[in-house]
């Protein structure tokens, strides 16, 4: 028979297992009642001082030590705040991070089986479609034309329209270059995905007609 401990509270036995493999058996006293669910000492304790948590906070070890379950060593806490912090403990030890890899390397390979199954991929067509059907639309203001609009979309979201996209990106310059005039000659800036060959309507008319010319002077 595992060995074990107890502790009496408010007429309730508590029992706790020092040398079982699971950690919450090890070091939290616990009393399962007629529900099966099982009720821990240092909640007990708190709540019969402090009236009872609700289900946004747990209660908390004060020093750290699961044992010390005076009234003055336990305090509620948000649940976030508590798994968070415990979370900051386990990374520092190196017992249970050796643990966390052991395990991760042997569940990764059947995680990543599943995915690929017929299962796991319609799982993730029907999360999919539940996820973006319960979205809620954002608001945002074009950067180009100011406009307000909103959008199922999430995250980089700047424009309105690709009409506004584009123009935006034409203001900005960043697909300019450097040509040298068919003309006359002189450099000229003008966006890489035009073809413009002159400087100016003057020298792209003086151009055509040079052109016009000598299709008529070879005719």
């Amino acid at each position: 028979m595992a060995r074990s401990e107890h502790v009496d509270f408010e007429g309730v036995r508590f029992r706790r297992y020092p040398d079982s493999v699971n950690r919450s058996d090890r070091v939290y006293f616990k009393s399962h009642g007629w529900t099966g669910k099982p009720k821990y000492l240092h909640v007990a304790v708190y709540e019969h001082h402090n009236g009872p948590v609700d289900g946004r906070h747990v209660v908390h070890h004060k020093d750290g030590n699961p044992l010390n379950n005076d009234p003055a060593n336990l305090e509620a806490i948000p649940t976030g705040d508590h798994i968070r912090l415990h979370a900051a403990e386990l990374s520092k030890d190196p017992e249970h991070v050796a643990h966390q890899r052991e395990l991760l390397a042997r569940i990764r390979p059947l995680a990543a089986e599943w995915h690929r199954s017929d299962e796991g991929r319609e799982w993730h067509r029907q999360h999919g479609r539940e996820t973006w059907a319960a979205r809620e639309p954002e608001r945002h203001t074009c950067e180009q034309c100011g406009a307000n609009f909103e959008t199922l979309k999430r995250g980089g979201v700047r424009f309105c329209s690709n009409r506004c996209k584009a123009a935006h990106r034409y203001a900005s310059g960043v697909d300019n270059e450097q040509r040298e005039c068919k003309w006359c000659g002189d450099a000229f800036t003008v966006n890489r995905y035009y073809k413009t060959l002159c400087c100016s309507n003057t020298c792209a008319q003086r151009h055509r007609r040079r052109g016009e010319r000598r299709v008529q002077h070879h005719g």
